[in-house]
Protein backbone atom coordinates (compact mmCIF):
# COMPACT_ATOMS: atom_id res chain seq x y z
CA UNK A 1 0.00 0.00 0.00
CA UNK A 2 1.04 3.59 -0.61
CA UNK A 3 0.18 6.77 1.21
CA UNK A 4 -0.29 10.04 -0.64
CA UNK A 5 -0.71 13.24 1.35
CA UNK A 6 -3.73 15.19 0.23
CA UNK A 7 -5.83 18.19 1.08
CA UNK A 8 -9.57 17.60 1.33
CA UNK A 9 -11.83 20.62 1.01
CA UNK A 10 -15.36 20.56 2.36
CA UNK A 11 -18.39 22.80 1.98
CA UNK A 12 -18.48 23.77 5.66
CA UNK A 13 -19.34 27.42 6.25
CA UNK A 14 -17.11 28.46 9.14
CA UNK A 15 -19.46 31.20 10.34
CA UNK A 16 -22.43 28.84 10.47
CA UNK A 17 -20.51 25.97 12.04
CA UNK A 18 -18.92 28.19 14.68
CA UNK A 19 -22.39 29.27 15.79
CA UNK A 20 -23.51 25.64 15.80
CA UNK A 21 -20.50 24.70 17.92
CA UNK A 22 -21.49 27.28 20.53
CA UNK A 23 -24.97 25.78 20.63
CA UNK A 24 -23.59 22.24 20.94
CA UNK A 25 -21.37 23.29 23.84
CA UNK A 26 -24.45 24.79 25.58
CA UNK A 27 -23.01 28.29 25.39
CA UNK A 28 -26.28 29.82 24.16
CA UNK A 29 -28.48 29.82 27.25
CA UNK A 30 -31.87 30.20 25.60
CA UNK A 31 -31.14 27.24 23.28
CA UNK A 32 -29.92 24.95 26.06
CA UNK A 33 -32.64 22.53 27.14
CA UNK A 34 -30.55 21.44 30.12
CA UNK A 35 -28.51 18.29 30.56
CA UNK A 36 -30.97 16.95 33.13
CA UNK A 37 -33.66 16.67 30.43
CA UNK A 38 -31.55 14.05 28.60
CA UNK A 39 -32.88 15.68 25.42
CA UNK A 40 -30.66 15.36 22.36
CA UNK A 41 -30.77 16.97 18.94
CA UNK A 42 -29.37 16.48 15.46
CA UNK A 43 -29.64 18.85 12.52
CA UNK A 44 -28.10 19.80 9.21
CA UNK A 45 -27.83 23.03 7.23
CA UNK A 46 -27.78 22.31 3.50
CA UNK A 47 -27.32 24.64 0.53
CA UNK A 48 -30.55 24.26 -1.43
CA UNK A 49 -29.12 24.60 -4.93
CA UNK A 50 -25.95 22.51 -4.54
CA UNK A 51 -26.82 19.93 -1.89
CA UNK A 52 -23.67 20.91 0.03
CA UNK A 53 -23.81 20.34 3.78
CA UNK A 54 -22.54 23.62 5.21
CA UNK A 55 -23.23 23.00 8.90
CA UNK A 56 -23.94 20.02 11.14
CA UNK A 57 -25.41 19.68 14.63
CA UNK A 58 -24.11 16.38 15.99
CA UNK A 59 -25.82 16.84 19.35
CA UNK A 60 -25.44 18.57 22.69
CA UNK A 61 -21.87 18.23 24.04
CA UNK A 62 -20.80 16.82 20.68
CA UNK A 63 -17.02 17.05 20.38
CA UNK A 64 -16.47 15.83 16.83
CA UNK A 65 -14.46 12.72 17.65
CA UNK A 66 -15.52 9.16 16.87
CA UNK A 67 -18.90 9.41 18.52
CA UNK A 68 -22.53 9.30 17.44
CA UNK A 69 -23.32 12.03 14.90
CA UNK A 70 -27.06 12.49 15.31
CA UNK A 71 -27.42 14.53 12.12
CA UNK A 72 -26.27 11.58 10.06
CA UNK A 73 -26.80 8.43 12.13
CA UNK A 74 -29.97 9.01 14.17
CA UNK A 75 -33.10 7.70 12.48
CA UNK A 76 -36.42 8.71 13.99
CA UNK A 77 -39.99 9.40 12.91
CA UNK A 78 -40.00 12.77 11.13
CA UNK A 79 -43.55 13.59 12.21
CA UNK A 80 -45.67 16.32 10.62
CA UNK A 81 -42.70 18.11 9.06
CA UNK A 82 -43.03 15.57 6.23
CA UNK A 83 -46.46 16.80 5.12
CA UNK A 84 -45.42 19.49 2.56
CA UNK A 85 -42.69 17.45 0.89
CA UNK A 86 -44.70 14.22 0.73
CA UNK A 87 -48.49 14.61 0.91
CA UNK A 88 -48.98 17.97 -0.73
CA UNK A 89 -46.04 18.03 -3.16
CA UNK A 90 -47.34 14.82 -4.70
CA UNK A 91 -50.93 16.11 -4.68
CA UNK A 92 -49.83 19.19 -6.62
CA UNK A 93 -47.83 17.01 -9.01
CA UNK A 94 -50.30 14.21 -9.74
CA UNK A 95 -53.74 15.51 -8.74
CA UNK A 96 -53.47 19.01 -10.17
CA UNK A 97 -54.51 20.64 -6.91
CA UNK A 98 -53.81 24.26 -5.94
CA UNK A 99 -52.86 25.69 -2.54
CA UNK A 100 -56.47 26.87 -2.34
CA UNK A 101 -57.83 23.33 -2.81
CA UNK A 102 -60.36 22.55 -0.08
CA UNK A 103 -60.29 19.38 2.02
CA UNK A 104 -62.59 18.40 4.87
CA UNK A 105 -61.04 18.03 8.32
CA UNK A 106 -63.52 15.63 9.90
CA UNK A 107 -63.69 12.44 12.00
CA UNK A 108 -61.91 9.83 9.89
CA UNK A 109 -61.21 6.17 10.54
CA UNK A 110 -57.81 4.84 9.49
CA UNK A 111 -58.44 2.34 6.64
CA UNK A 112 -58.64 -1.29 7.72
CA UNK A 113 -58.96 -0.43 11.41
CA UNK A 114 -61.43 1.07 13.86
CA UNK A 115 -58.91 3.76 14.87
CA UNK A 116 -60.38 7.27 14.76
CA UNK A 117 -57.74 9.76 13.66
CA UNK A 118 -57.65 13.05 15.51
CA UNK A 119 -55.75 16.33 15.54
CA UNK A 120 -53.45 17.76 18.19
CA UNK A 121 -56.23 19.98 19.56
CA UNK A 122 -58.91 17.28 19.64
CA UNK A 123 -61.06 19.27 17.18
CA UNK A 124 -62.11 19.07 13.55
CA UNK A 125 -62.28 22.23 11.47
CA UNK A 126 -64.48 21.12 8.58
CA UNK A 127 -63.58 22.62 5.19
CA UNK A 128 -59.99 23.92 5.07
CA UNK A 129 -57.66 24.95 2.28
CA UNK A 130 -54.31 23.22 1.92
CA UNK A 131 -52.64 26.46 3.07
CA UNK A 132 -54.61 26.39 6.33
CA UNK A 133 -54.16 22.63 6.73
CA UNK A 134 -50.39 23.03 6.62
CA UNK A 135 -50.37 26.19 8.74
CA UNK A 136 -52.09 24.37 11.60
CA UNK A 137 -50.75 20.88 10.76
CA UNK A 138 -54.17 19.24 10.42
CA UNK A 139 -53.85 15.47 10.19
CA UNK A 140 -56.95 14.37 8.30
CA UNK A 141 -56.36 16.56 5.20
CA UNK A 142 -52.80 15.23 5.01
CA UNK A 143 -53.99 11.61 5.19
CA UNK A 144 -56.71 12.21 2.62
CA UNK A 145 -54.21 13.84 0.27
CA UNK A 146 -51.74 10.98 0.36
CA UNK A 147 -54.56 8.45 -0.01
CA UNK A 148 -55.69 10.21 -3.20
CA UNK A 149 -52.11 10.19 -4.47
CA UNK A 150 -51.80 6.45 -3.74
CA UNK A 151 -55.06 5.86 -5.60
CA UNK A 152 -53.55 7.70 -8.58
CA UNK A 153 -49.91 6.52 -8.80
CA UNK A 154 -49.94 3.52 -6.47
CA UNK A 155 -47.85 2.68 -3.42
CA UNK A 156 -44.88 1.92 -5.64
CA UNK A 157 -45.02 5.40 -7.17
CA UNK A 158 -44.96 7.05 -3.76
CA UNK A 159 -42.13 4.83 -2.53
CA UNK A 160 -40.12 5.55 -5.68
CA UNK A 161 -40.50 9.29 -5.10
CA UNK A 162 -39.45 8.98 -1.45
CA UNK A 163 -36.36 7.01 -2.45
CA UNK A 164 -35.53 9.58 -5.13
CA UNK A 165 -35.51 12.39 -2.55
CA UNK A 166 -33.18 10.48 -0.25
CA UNK A 167 -35.22 8.44 2.25
CA UNK A 168 -33.07 5.31 2.39
CA UNK A 169 -35.15 3.25 4.82
CA UNK A 170 -38.43 3.48 2.89
CA UNK A 171 -39.53 0.49 0.81
CA UNK A 172 -42.74 -1.14 -0.37
CA UNK A 173 -42.66 -3.65 2.47
CA UNK A 174 -42.76 -1.08 5.26
CA UNK A 175 -44.67 1.77 3.58
CA UNK A 176 -48.21 2.54 4.72
CA UNK A 177 -50.58 5.50 4.90
CA UNK A 178 -49.20 6.47 8.32
CA UNK A 179 -46.21 7.92 6.46
CA UNK A 180 -48.49 10.85 5.58
CA UNK A 181 -48.03 12.03 9.18
CA UNK A 182 -44.39 11.01 9.42
CA UNK A 183 -45.33 8.10 11.64
CA UNK A 184 -45.72 4.32 11.54
CA UNK A 185 -42.42 2.65 10.53
CA UNK A 186 -41.16 5.77 8.72
CA UNK A 187 -37.61 6.56 9.87
CA UNK A 188 -35.35 9.33 8.57
CA UNK A 189 -32.18 11.13 9.60
CA UNK A 190 -31.97 14.94 9.87
CA UNK A 191 -29.67 15.04 6.84
CA UNK A 192 -32.14 12.99 4.79
CA UNK A 193 -34.99 15.26 5.83
CA UNK A 194 -33.09 18.47 5.07
CA UNK A 195 -31.97 17.02 1.74
CA UNK A 196 -35.54 16.16 0.78
CA UNK A 197 -36.63 19.74 1.44
CA UNK A 198 -34.00 21.13 -0.92
CA UNK A 199 -36.10 19.57 -3.70
CA UNK A 200 -38.88 22.07 -3.00
CA UNK A 201 -36.45 24.99 -2.97
CA UNK A 202 -34.59 23.92 -6.11
CA UNK A 203 -37.33 23.71 -8.72
CA UNK A 204 -38.13 20.06 -8.04
CA UNK A 205 -34.52 18.85 -8.47
CA UNK A 206 -32.81 16.70 -5.82
CA UNK A 207 -29.07 16.54 -5.19
CA UNK A 208 -27.80 14.05 -2.62
CA UNK A 209 -26.39 15.92 0.42
CA UNK A 210 -22.59 15.87 0.43
CA UNK A 211 -19.58 17.48 2.09
CA UNK A 212 -16.50 17.13 -0.13
CA UNK A 213 -15.93 19.75 -2.83
CA UNK A 214 -12.30 19.14 -3.88
CA UNK A 215 -9.32 16.86 -3.18
CA UNK A 216 -5.76 17.92 -3.99
CA UNK A 217 -2.87 15.42 -4.10
CA UNK A 218 0.75 16.25 -3.22
CA UNK A 219 2.15 13.87 -5.85
CA UNK A 220 1.17 16.14 -8.73
CA UNK A 221 -1.94 14.32 -9.86
CA UNK A 222 -4.85 16.37 -11.14
CA UNK A 223 -7.16 17.46 -8.33
CA UNK A 224 -10.33 15.44 -7.89
CA UNK A 225 -13.46 17.58 -8.08
CA UNK A 226 -16.51 15.39 -7.39
CA UNK A 227 -19.53 15.95 -9.60
CA UNK A 228 -22.91 15.60 -7.93
CA UNK A 229 -25.83 15.07 -10.25
CA UNK A 230 -29.13 16.87 -9.81
CA UNK A 231 -32.14 14.63 -10.39
CA UNK A 232 -35.53 16.06 -11.43
CA UNK A 233 -38.27 14.48 -9.30
CA UNK A 234 -41.02 17.14 -9.32
CA UNK A 235 -42.17 19.77 -11.76
CA UNK A 236 -41.23 23.39 -11.09
CA UNK A 237 -44.85 24.23 -10.35
CA UNK A 238 -45.43 21.41 -7.84
CA UNK A 239 -42.21 22.25 -6.00
CA UNK A 240 -43.14 25.94 -5.89
CA UNK A 241 -46.65 25.29 -4.61
CA UNK A 242 -45.37 22.92 -1.92
CA UNK A 243 -42.85 25.53 -0.76
CA UNK A 244 -45.61 28.14 -0.60
CA UNK A 245 -47.68 26.02 1.77
CA UNK A 246 -45.11 26.68 4.49
CA UNK A 247 -45.53 30.46 4.38
CA UNK A 248 -47.85 30.57 7.40
CA UNK A 249 -46.70 27.43 9.21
Amino acid sequence: PTVTPMKIYTAMDENIQSGIDKFQRREIDWLDQGADTHLQVGSAVIHNQTGEIIGVVGGYDYNGRLIHNRALDSYNQPGSVIKPVLDYALAFEYLGWATSHVLVDEPWVYPGTDFLVGNYDGRYWGEVTIMDAVADSRNIPALKSLQEVINTIGRSGVVEYMNQIGFSKVNEENFDLGYALGGSSFLASPIELAGAYTTLMNGGNYTKPHTITRIEFSDGREPLVPQYSSIPVLSDSAAYLASRTMKYA
